[in-house]
């Protein structure tokens, strides 16, 4: 199967090959279904997760829960180690798929909407139902807090797409995204779990699509305790100045500030008795990248697993670092795009295209910019490349490459510039890979 579409190699074939047989090898090394078995393994009664051993002699029935881009594939290997025991459950994806005996519901993203509200209804009845003799298994995957949301009382489905929009907009964090959903929504901050409360034995497989694996931040943290509070989801909301978005979300965080509404949970016995591994993250990307580089002989380094920051200033900082030697200089991570103009686009496309503005003239670099989950922003592609010769063939176009990036419209350049990285859905999500190669043409 072809891994992305070959017309992005057309303007420099051997080095682009290179670098997207890099960024497949960093997908390949996270592919969901690989991970879960490498980090839980059955034999005969006792399950393995991450070195701890559970004994499956009382389980009754195991339960399963996923969410997030991966739900699909992490879930099918969790459900396909139990063929023996009655086992039920469901799984909230981009799009439904089948999985035996789950139930998979498909979900909105970036910005939640109906489905996603029904998704999160069917995950919190499958917690609500686990009993102690039971099992609960929950696969969590990027993507996950836009997926499922359940908006507390007091709060519709509306303000909570309009406040999500409205930070993506501003170029809040992920992890200042997720503050506020977390106290906004009845799935998130450890609710899911709080809910399962019941239940004997939990394990949480985690694929991390956050920079530092912060748990509580991957998914929003559905089934870990919360650190965060009202404060600082109003934080959150003052830095941006999105206090006016949503009345009805701000007099709710300012309820819970006065002391008025329980916060998320920060801890209790369902948490102390779960068993949490990451299963793959950034760094697991970047290595597999590294080492596809080394063995293909190309001189390589791993800058950074914990890239971060606004995509334009990223891809001229890393430009400014590439060494002059020779070889590849991988980062991985997620940057972010303060939304300022009209284009179309998304954080790899915008970075890609800085850095083709940064090259012009330079013959000896290029740049590739790629979101592992394929999607990159409300488009279809995955990011984009750019080099020395990016803003001529954006002008033989008859674009100004330098405006629509001020209007945040990468897409409409690296399209007619045939920079554009489009892979399709990659069934993971693990951040971004940015590969900096220096070599002769």
């Amino acid at each position: 199967m072809r891994f992305y579409d070959p017309a992005v190699l057309r303007s420099d074939p051997v080095r682009r090959r290179t670098v997207m047989d890099l960024v497949r090898a960093a997908i390949d090394a996270v592919e969901p279904e690989a991970a879960v078995r490498r980090s839980m393994q059955r034999h005969g009664n006792a399950l393995i997760v991450d070195g701890t051993v559970l004994d499956l002699s009382g389980v009754a029935r195991v339960r399963v829960i996923g969410l997030g881009k991966a739900a699909v594939p992490m879930t099918s290997a969790i459900e396909s180690m139990f063929p023996d025991l009655p086992l039920e459950g469901a799984a909230v994806a981009p799009s439904a798929a089948p999985v035996n005996r789950l139930r998979v519901l498909a979900g909105s993203h970036p910005v939640p909407d109906e489905s996603s509200a029904r998704g999160a209804e069917a995950l919190m009845e499958q917690a609500r139902s686990t009993r102690s003799d039971e099992l609960l298994v929950v696969a969590i995957s990027g993507g996950g807090s836009a997926l499922v949301t359940l908006p507390v009382p007091g709060v519709a489905l509306h303000d909570l797409k309009s406040i999500t929009h409205a930070l993506l907009l501003a170029g809040a964090t992920i992890y200042e995204l997720n503050v506020v959903r977390k106290h906004i929504d009845g799935i998130k901050g450890g609710r899911l779990l709080e809910a399962a409360a019941g239940a004997g034995s939990v394990v949480s497989l985690v694929l991390s699509d956050v920079v530092g694996n912060p748990l509580d931040a991957i998914g929003s943290g559905p089934t870990v305790p919360d650190p965060s509070t009202y404060d600082d989801a109003m934080g959150v909301l003052d830095k941006f100045d999105l206090t006016d978005v949503s009345p009805a979300i701000t007099a709710l965080l300012e309820r819970g500030q006065s002391g008025e509404l329980d916060d998320t949970p920060a801890g209790g016995a369902v948490f102390e008795r779960q068993i949490v591994h990451i299963v793959g993250d950034s760094a697991t990307a970047a290595q597999a990248a590294y080492d596809a580089a080394v063995a293909a002989g190309i001189t390589a380094r791993v800058v950074t697993t914990t890239l971060t920051g606004e995509a334009r200033d990223v891809a001229n900082r890393i430009i400014s670092e590439a060494p002059h030697d020779r070889g590849v200089a991988i980062y991985a991570g997620e940057t972010t795009v303060t939304v300022a103009g009209s284009g179309r686009g998304g954080r790899n496309q915008e970075l890609a295209l800085a850095a083709g503005i940064a090259l012009a003239g330079i013959d000896d670099l290029v740049v590739a910019s790629v979101g592992t989950d394929g999607r990159d922003g409300p488009t279809d592609a995955a990011g984009g490349f750019g080099d020395g010769d990016t803003i001529t063939r954006a002008s033989a176009a008859g674009l100004d490459a330098a405006a629509c990036l001020a209007d945040n419209d990468s897409y409409r350049v690296l399209e007619a510039t045939g920079d554009l990285v489009v892979t399709g859905p990659t069934g993971t999500n693990v951040g971004d890979l940015v590969i900096v190669y220096r070599s002769e043409k």
